[in-house]
């Protein structure tokens, strides 16, 4: 899959981003198991595009991205769609983070700084050294969610928003 480490600059990232392919797609919806159609690749390319630009949109946002080239795609199809992606592991929902779900392609271990003034959602790349283990627990752990909250350097100094 086309996911990369938080804050490297590769393929997937902002500067030099590179589109999925239809092979690509293929392949990832191949293994995944999902039938390919058009709305399903719109939703997913749309998500994996936010990710590259470090965006962690809504179902909303992803719908509204969407009918840019799919006008007839339903909000209730982005909804529907957002879900399989997410039951099948394409991307993840934030559902911890804001009043509405967020969407995130980003599929490598990686946590979340989250502006307090802004609501905007920064990627932090995850060292082994940081969290080298699980704890012991009575049971199986399934999510480790790691949010740091805070203000961002834009919020904490005007001089850097001119």
């Amino acid at each position: 899959m086309i996911m990369n480490e938080p804050n490297e600059k590769n393929e997937n990232s902002g500067t030099n981003e590179r589109r999925l392919t239809q092979a690509d797609v293929q392949r990832i919806f191949q293994d995944a198991g999902l039938k390919m159609t058009n709305q399903r690749i719109a939703v997913y390319r749309e998500i994996v595009e936010n990710c590259a630009n470090r965006l962690h949109p809504t179902a909303e946002q992803v719908y509204e991205g969407v009918r840019r080239n799919l006008p007839a795609i339903s909000l209730n199809t982005v909804y529907r769609t957002l879900a399989t992606l997410a039951e099948k592991g394409l991307v993840k929902r934030l559902d911890k983070f804001a009043s509405s779900d967020l969407y995130d392609g980003m599929l490598l271990d990686h946590w979340h700084f989250i502006c307090t003034r802004c609501g905007t959602i920064q990627d932090i790349s995850v060292e082994e050294s940081v969290f080298p283990g699980a704890p012991k627990v009575r049971g199986q752990i399934e999510e480790l969610v790691v949010q740091f909250r805070g203000i961002c350097d834009k919020c904490r100094s005007p001089a850097l928003n001119s």
